[in-house]
This record gives structure tokens, C-alpha cells and sequence, in this order.
């Protein structure tokens, strides 16, 4: 009769420690929240000031819409701007040119930044990760860069109508520069 207590002791002991394991796993559930992130981070910063010598608008219009050999480009006035980081951490930028709606076609439009080898705006990098605002149709990455606490950056861009193209009067080409900066591990293109 002994060893029969002695088992319903042991099988009762067994079943209020599994009791407790249960409900302190249960207990424990309930109280602790798990959550999974299913979007991308995204980190607002004012770090960066774009100081344009003129305006971050282009337009080409009148004599400046007239199409001209890649050489004849080259020598046109830039839309110069400097890129300066004035945040504590360092910031990853991209020079975006965005395109008004109604503007001439892009695979009549070349580009080149700081004096480097002309280049079709149709080609460039199409713009899929930055917002497009309003009013324009197309959004380009020019070039991106990497700078540093402290450090600045400057461009020189200069836009025109390359001579493949027929002109027609009244026609236009009008864009906007825009900088945007990201914290993101350092990528160039």
C-alpha cells in the first residue's frame, strides 16, 4: 500500500509541476508582446544644406532650347550647387533631377556634372526609391556621394537640347535639382 502512495505522490507531484510549467508559459505569453517590422526604416534629417548659386529650377527655353553638339554643351553655363553636411553623423545624398510634365523628350536631353563625359538623360538611373512630386513626369539619379560630418560637396551641371533633336518654337525643357539625403550603408552608381 506504500509503494501504491508513494506512486500517486510521485504522479501528483509530476502534474502540479507541469501545471505550474503550463500556466507560467501561458501567464508569460500573454504578457509579452512580439512584433515583427514588416516596412523599411525611415530616418527624417535636416543635416544637409544645398546652397544653389542660382536656382534648383531649370529651364530651357528660347536660344538655351536649341539643339547643339555635345561640345557646344559643354561649354554652357552649369547650374552650380554645394551639398554641406552639418549633422553629427555622416549622410549618404543623391542629386535627383526631376522633369515637369509637357517638358521636351528626355532622350533629347543630355546632362554632365562637373565637367564629365556627356550623357543622354534617358540613360541615367530612373528614380524609383525618392517621391516624385506633383506636376513632374520623370525623376532621375544624376550621381550620388557619400560626405562625412563637416564635409562639402560641390556640382556643376549643365543641361541642353542635344542636336538630334527638331525644333520646333515654343518648345521647353524644365526640371528641378533636388538632394536627398539617407542613412544607408555607403552605395555609389
Amino acid at each position: 500500500m506504500k509503494v501504491f502512495k508513494n506512486n500517486i505522490n510521485i504522479k501528483l507531484t509530476i502534474l502540479v509541476l507541469l501545471m505550474i510549467v503550463i500556466v507560467g508559459s501561458v501567464t508569460y505569453a500573454a504578457f509579452i508582446s512580439m512584433d515583427k517590422q514588416e516596412g523599411v526604416n525611415a530616418i527624417s534629417s535636416s543635416c544637409l544644406d544645398t546652397n544653389f548659386t542660382d536656382s534648383n529650377s531649370i529651364s530651357l527655353t528660347g536660344v538655351s532650347a536649341l539643339p547643339m553638339s555635345s561640345e557646344e554643351g559643354l561649354k554652357t553655363t552649369p547650374y552650380h550647387f554645394e551639398i554641406t553636411n552639418n549633422c553629427n553623423l555622416d549622410s549618404i545624398y543623391y542629386v535627383i533631377l526631376s522633369v515637369k510634365n509637357g517638358s521636351f523628350n528626355n532622350s533629347f536631353i543630355d546632362y554632365s556634372y562637373n565637367n564629365g563625359a556627356p550623357a543622354t538623360l534617358s540613360n541615367a538611373t530612373v528614380n524609383t526609391e525618392f517621391e516624385i512630386e506633383s506636376g513632374y513626369s520623370n525623376s532621375y539619379v544624376l550621381t550620388n556621394g557619400y560626405l562625412s560630418q563637416g564635409n562639402s560637396a560641390a556640382y556643376d551641371i549643365k543641361l541642353w537640347i542635344n542636336e538630334s533633336a527638331t525644333y520646333t518654337a515654343g518648345m521647353r525643357f524644365e526640371a528641378e535639382i533636388k538632394v536627398v539625403s539617407v542613412v544607408r550603408e555607403h552605395e555609389t552608381i
